[in-house]
């Protein structure tokens, strides 16, 4: 069911978050290879993950029995992640892997806000946004 690959997909950028943080805070060269790495797969699950969830809402019929309630939760939903993955791609811009070294906790303090974004992102999509557009939540 693809609410179940959306509950992993969600698993694992969370997951790729922690692993980034937790890297900046070793801030050894190893640390810093390997950061740089989970830095590209997050932005990939994002993208993939992303572009499911879209192929599935489109997919859904919500357009075509629209009510306001639907209508603003897919509003929110649009405008949202794309405020989110702004975020997201103005920090991998501005704090390459050299910058991270040298000021690993200005990055933290940008990440982690990104981190918190996106936890609350998984809540929301999962306890209320997917129940109230396709009628089903995702059991953990």
């Amino acid at each position: 069911m693809a609410f179940r690959k959306f509950a992993d997909h969600h698993d694992q950028m969370v997951d790729l978050s922690a692993a980034i943080i937790d890297l900046a805070i070793v801030n050894s060269a190893d640390a810093l290879v390997e950061l740089q790495q989970k830095r590209i797969d997050l932005s990939r699950k994002v993208s993939e993950h992303c572009a499911s969830e879209i192929e599935a809402l489109n997919k859904s019929g919500f357009d075509r029995r629209p009510t306001p309630q639907k209508t603003a939760l897919v509003r929110r939903y649009h405008s949202e992640l794309l405020a989110w993955r702004g975020a997201l791609m103005q920090c991998n811009a501005n704090w390459p892997t050299k910058r991270i070294s040298q000021e690993p906790q200005g990055f933290l303090r940008v990440f982690k806000d990104i981190t918190a974004q996106l936890r609350e992102r998984v809540r929301w999509e999962e306890q209320e946004f997917y129940p109230a557009i396709f009628g089903t939540a995702v059991l953990r």
